[in-house]
């Protein structure tokens, strides 16, 4: 097996027909199945240097290109609007098949309406590329960050609706559904209404089908399944309202940073075993959101070069 096919799955870019020929031929031999997770380690090693060397590198000027690369292309498409928000749109591609992009800022939410009638809620700092109109086959959009679907007023079983987020890719039939997926490494999605299926394609593993109040998460490397009890934090977003229950002090600063657009450091080791529970609008200001934390987690903060520092 060639190692770029191998590559190419494990980046998620790899097509069913060649998730098909790899599995035959893992399934074909032990020694075919060691070859394959040696080299899943192998790839895994120098992706995790490779994105650690180019994050302390390049971040600075990549964010500064985009943002002024998206400010220059944008252009004007009709979309519903949450908190008065003009998302930034721009037509991608020369082929036969154009892409809209939307990219919402920090702090805003954003609706959007596609042409076979799907509705899509964008929270913060997310982005949503998909075609202008949809021909015969699947109905592919991609997700990077966080949005709320609802897919069912446009069924259609002949041509599935699909998401791609990340590594993994969401199979719909008429639905309702969250997914949150800012990184490979925190996708979730959680299903309300209707059916759909979710799979890693960087992974061997079936697809795993899901049913009205599950969950599935990717907890360490793997998707797992499990009951959804609690669906009120992904619904209150869409009006304003940042809404958590038993989070820990690390994620919910990564929710604050995404919702505030700030980069907040945590050295206050004391805060790693704090849960927290509760609510906060998204017209609250960050100092605010802060000072209410502060009455029961016992830290101060600073704000210190465009940083909130947290001891």
């Amino acid at each position: 097996m060639r190692r770029e096919l191998l590559y190419k799955m494990f980046s998620g870019n790899a097509s069913d027909e060649e998730i098909s020929e790899i599995r035959e031929w893992v399934d074909s031999s032990d020694i075919n199945k060691r070859k394959f997770f040696s080299e899943r380690k192998i790839y895994d090693s120098v992706s995790l240097r490779s994105r650690n060397r180019m994050a302390f590198q390049m971040l600075p000027t990549i964010s500064r290109r985009v943002f002024w690369v998206s400010m220059l292309s944008s252009v004007v498409a009709t979309v519903c609007l949450c908190f008065y928000l003009i998302p930034l749109i721009q037509k991608e591609g020369t082929s036969a098949v154009s892409y809209n992009t939307i990219s919402v800022p920090a702090g805003q939410r954003a609706q959007v309406s596609l042409s076979d009638g799907t509705v899509i809620w964008l929270n913060s700092l997310s982005k949503l590329t998909y075609p202008t109109s949809f021909g015969n086959g699947e109905r592919n959009v991609k997700l990077k960050g966080e949005a709320f679907f609802d897919v069912s007023e446009a069924r259609d079983d002949r041509n599935k609706f699909v998401v791609s987020a990340g590594k993994c890719k969401i199979k719909v039939l008429g639905t309702v559904f969250n997914v949150d997926a800012y990184d490979d490494e925190t996708f979730s999605t959680t299903l309300l209404k209707g059916r759909i299926e979710v799979n890693d394609t960087s992974l061997l593993e079936k697809p795993i089908s899901m049913i009205p109040n599950q969950i599935v998460h990717f907890e360490n490397g793997r998707l797992s399944l499990r009951p959804c009890e609690k669906d009120f934090e992904f619904k209150d977003w869409r009006s304003g309202i940042i809404d958590f229950k038993e989070i820990d002090f690390k994620r919910l600063m990564r929710k604050l940073e995404r919702n505030y657009g700030v980069r907040i450091i945590v050295r206050n080791t004391r805060l790693d075993n704090y849960v927290y529970s509760g609510k906060f609008r998204t017209s609250d200001t960050i100092e605010e959101v802060l000072n209410a934390l502060q009455s029961d987690a016992h830290f101060s903060f600073e704000e210190k070069e465009g940083e909130i520092i947290i001891q």
